[in-house]
C-alpha cells in the first residue's frame, strides 16, 4: 500500500524592531480548522491525499492574522526557509518552475521530500517537493468552502464584488534562496517578491492584513473596510501529484520577518 508520512512545519517570526511604535499590533495564530484550537504545525489529512493525484488539498490548519497601527515603510512579509542544511527537511537541489507567462525560476518552496532533498521530478514520476500555496481571506471561511476545490491561484477582487462577500488572493510560496533563471548568473533572489516586488509575499502592512487583489483597472486593493477587527485568515493547500512513492514531505521553517523599509 502507497502511503505518504507527513511532517509539517513549525513557524518562526523575526522581528526587528529599530523603531518601535507603541500602537503597532500585529499577531500570526494557527488553528486547526474542525476543531478552532492552537496549534503550532500546518497539517493535511492524509486521508484526503491520493497520492499522485494532480490536485490541490486543503491543509486542516488556518492562521489568523491581526495587524494594526503599522508606519507606511513597514511591512510583514512571509517566505521559506527550506535551504537551511540544519533543517529536518533540507533542500539541497531546486525544481524548475514556471511564473507568470514568460518566466521560469529555481525554486527551493513546497514541501520537501526528506530523501532525495529536494530536485527535479525523477524518472519514476515521484517528485523532490510538493508545491504549496496560501490564500488570504477577509472573513473566515465555513465548512461547506472546504468541500470545493481548493485553487492556488484565486484572486477575487469587487469587480464584480464576491457573491459571498469574502475578498480572497492566493499566492505560492517563495524560499529565501528562489531566483529567476532569466537572472541566474547573479543568482538575485525573489524570496520577496517575484522581480523584487515585495507584495507577492508581503501579509502585513499600513493598510492592516493585506493581499494586493488586481481588480484589472490598474489598481491593487487590499479591502481593510471589509475586515472585522483588523483580521484576515490564512489557508493552505498541497498539491500532492508528484507523491507516487512511500515518502516523507515535509518544511522545517515558515519565517514571517517584520522588515523596514
Amino acid at each position: 500500500m502507497k502511503k505518504i508520512i507527513i511532517l509539517f512545519f513549525i513557524l518562526s517570526i523575526l522581528t526587528f524592531f529599530s523603531n518601535i511604535i507603541l500602537a503597532e499590533e500585529f499577531s500570526f495564530e494557527l488553528y486547526d480548522v474542525s476543531t478552532n484550537s492552537s496549534t503550532t504545525t500546518i497539517n493535511w489529512d492524509v486521508s484526503k491525499i491520493t497520492p499522485g493525484e494532480n490536485k490541490w488539498v486543503w491543509s486542516t490548519t488556518y492562521a489568523k492574522i491581526r495587524a494594526t497601527g503599522i508606519a507606511s515603510n513597514i511591512f510583514y512579509r512571509i517566505y521559506q526557509d527550506n535551504t537551511n542544511a540544519g533543517n529536518d527537511y533540507f533542500a539541497k537541489d531546486p525544481r524548475t518552475v514556471n511564473v507568470f507567462e514568460s518566466s521560469t525560476t529555481f525554486s527551493y518552496s513546497g514541501l520537501v521530500n526528506k530523501e532525495r532533498k529536494g530536485g527535479e521530478t525523477w524518472e519514476d514520476g515521484t517528485g523532490g517537493f510538493v508545491p504549496l500555496s496560501y490564500t488570504m481571506t477577509t472573513k473566515k471561511l465555513s465548512a461547506s468552502d472546504f468541500q470545493k476545490d481548493y485553487d492556488p491561484d484565486a484572486m477575487i477582487g469587487s469587480n464584480p464584488a464576491p457573491p459571498d462577500g469574502i475578498h480572497r488572493a492566493a499566492r505560492y510560496f517563495i524560499d529565501i534562496k528562489d531566483y529567476l533563471i532569466e537572472n541566474e548568473e547573479k543568482k538575485e533572489s525573489f524570496s520577496y517578491g517575484y522581480y523584487n516586488n515585495k507584495k507577492y509575499s508581503v501579509i502585513a502592512c499600513n493598510h492592516g492584513p493585506t493581499f494586493w487583489v488586481y481588480d484589472g483597472d490598474g489598481i491593487y486593493r487590499h479591502y481593510t473596510d471589509t475586515l472585522v477587527d483588523h483580521t484576515a485568515y490564512l489557508y493552505f493547500g498541497g498539491n500532492f501529484g508528484t507523491a507516487y512513492k512511500e515518502s516523507d514531505f515535509g518544511a522545517s521553517r515558515i519565517i514571517i520577518e517584520r522588515w523596514e523599509e
